[in-house]
């Protein structure tokens, strides 16, 4: 399989981590409060930058934490590796959410910034192993990210931050690149000042998804949806309770 983040790791939590701290992890936290019986599934994990929020606000359970990039788990064993109590509480699966094992009972799933790594095959697998596995009302809280079709999107600032003497920042741009699907080049560049020191690039297939789209797969797959918060809450229709 090839690692999409080879080139993005040694940045990553640099340019996402004030996503975390700014929106992501307060209206996450308030999604989850009401989570099931069973472990918490926090798909595409990353380096781990929202294992603090969810084991803050589940203090009691346990996670499964799905990640198939080689070069972000460097950055979440690095940081299971400074906190033990985390480190007991999460088991990291090296696959994608598709290939992963997972137990028959979930007492919460959490995705952020991953969707667009999913065909519709793929997602509608997702949508029919949560109705399966979810708890009674426990929720599964993800993020729509652009674009909802097709469509070229023009170079647009991701983040900016400074280390030092030096300045990190990430921008990226998109284009159509087939039926229901975009090319990303995400673009990583290091600068002393007005001095370019370094840029890596980083291209990979993105699956456009809409709203009124992602609705009509949730339908089929007999569970409801709110957006709330920039985020996107599934639950089990009632019920299923």
């Amino acid at each position: 399989m090839t690692d999409l983040y080879a080139s993005a790791a040694e940045h990553f939590d640099l340019i996402t981590k004030p996503l975390w701290l700014g929106s992501i992890g307060p209206a996450l936290s308030m999604a989850i409060e009401q989570a099931g019986e069973g472990p918490v599934l926090d798909i595409g994990t990353g380096t781990g930058l929202g294992l603090a929020t969810i084991a803050s606000v589940l203090p009691e359970h346990e996670i499964i934490a799905v990640e198939p990039s080689p070069s972000l788990r460097i950055g979440l064993f690095a940081r299971l590796a400074d906190d033990p109590a985390l480190a007991k509480r999460v088991t990291v699966l090296p696959t994608t959410v598709e290939e992963a094992i997972l137990p028959s009972r979930l007492g919460a799933a959490v995705g952020i910034n991953m969707l667009g790594h999913l065909n519709p095959a793929a997602r509608t697998a997702l949508w029919s192993c949560l109705a399966a596995r979810l708890s009674p009302d426990a929720p599964a809280v993800f993020t729509l990210q652009p674009s909802s079709r097709p469509e070229r999107i023009p170079e647009t600032p991701f983040g900016e931050t400074t280390v030092g003497r030096l300045r990190y920042s990430a921008s990226g741009a998109a284009n159509p690149a087939g039926e229901g699907r975009v090319t990303w080049r995400v673009t990583y560049r290091v600068h002393d000042g007005d001095t370019l020191l370094s840029e890596r690039t980083m291209d990979h297939q993105w699956w456009t998804l809409a709203e009124s789209q992602l609705q009509d797969e949730l339908r089929q797959a007999e569970l409801r949806v709110q957006f709330r918060d920039g985020l996107v809450v599934i639950h089990k229709p009632l019920k299923a309770a």
